[in-house]
């Protein structure tokens, strides 16, 4: 079983490897659009790329890890923020049924 600082490693790596993208595009301030705080429900939660299985990266958090949701697709998928203990930001996205949203 990986430890959390190999955990923390592969999620730095990924910050460091890809500054432009981890940063994404910016959202805009829709009205109807509300930010959700989330955590990961299940103990391993693949991150990705673009809203697709083929789209993978290597990065992955793991159960109990907070994000928050900047949007959600109608086939499962969530745009998400996840900031790091360094405090960057690392933007993918994540099957929306390995996070449960924060009452």
């Amino acid at each position: 079983m990986k430890s959390a600082t190999s955990d923390a490693r592969l999620i730095e790596t990924a910050l460091s490897k890809d500054p432009g993208d981890s940063l994404g595009t910016r959202e805009s301030k829709d009205a109807d659009t509300e930010r959700q705080t989330a955590i990961v429900s299940v103990a391993k939660a693949t991150l990705f790329n673009a809203p697709d299985d083929a789209n993978a990266s290597r990065a992955y958090l793991v159960q109990n890890d907070v994000v928050t949701v900047l949007k959600q697709s109608p086939d499962g998928w969530a745009y998400v923020d996840y900031v790091n203990a360094s405090g960057k930001h690392l933007l993918r996205w994540i099957k929306a049924d390995q996070i449960s949203i924060k009452p």
